[in-house]
């Protein structure tokens, strides 16, 4: 669905902040153009996304209010140092809402399995949701409790990942973390992808969930 952006050397950075500005400026979205790592994740759960020790910047950030879900998003491009050591970028869609209280997990495409995850899922259990075998074939789901994890997650929002393939979504406590790890959505999409993240949100909190199209 979404146009990839290449990586540096490729990547354009002073033409994604006017595009990005631009965008937050028309949705008259509270807009900044960068903020330091430390001090943007203070009060944030650990996420996986930013496990990686080098690096970290986080850039073209906007804000989205959702009062009709009590909650806010938080868009915003995060740079980082893959393992090759080059510089990468991501464009995230951060949640938050008082209502949530998710215990800790991570949707993981299976594609993207380095070759340590791969041993692993050859050990791995009955997946947590057999009766949606094409979204096992496709995703792995990660965390310590899956007696509570199932029940956390509808099973009516597993579809979409179906649909749309390579997503990540983290979860901890009332925050929820959704990307394409490495991918950075166009200016002219980021619209769309508020309203798919407004969507994911709206079904993890129990409300009810439009197929997404």
């Amino acid at each position: 669905m979404y146009q990839k952006i290449e990586s540096r050397p490729f990547f354009n950075e002073q033409d994604r902040l006017e595009r990005v500005y631009q965008f937050a400026s028309e949705q008259q979205f509270t807009y900044q153009e960068n903020e330091n790592f430390k001090q943007w994740k203070k009060g944030l759960p650990t996420f996986y996304l930013w496990q990686y020790k080098y690096g970290k910047k986080i850039k073209n950030i906007f804000q989205v209010k959702a009062p009709e879900l009590g909650g806010e998003f938080e868009i915003f491009d995060l740079w980082l140092m893959d393992d090759g050591g080059q510089m990468r970028q991501t464009t995230c869609l951060l949640f938050e809402c008082s209502h949530l209280n998710l215990p800790k997990f991570h949707i993981m495409p299976k594609a993207e399995w380095n070759s340590l995850e791969a041993y692993f899922a050859r050990q791995e259990r009955t997946p947590i949701f057999p009766e949606f075998p094409s979204f096992s074939e496709l995703y792995q789901i990660y965390g310590k409790h899956p007696d509570q994890i199932q029940p956390a997650i509808p099973p009516k929002l597993l579809p979409f990942f179906d649909k749309e393939g390579r997503w990540h979504l983290e979860a901890n406590l009332q925050f929820l973390l959704l990307y394409r790890k490495y991918e950075v959505i166009p200016a002219d999409q980021l619209l769309i992808f508020c309203q798919l993240g407004h969507k994911v949100a709206q079904c993890m909190i129990g409300n009810d969930f439009d197929e997404y199209v």
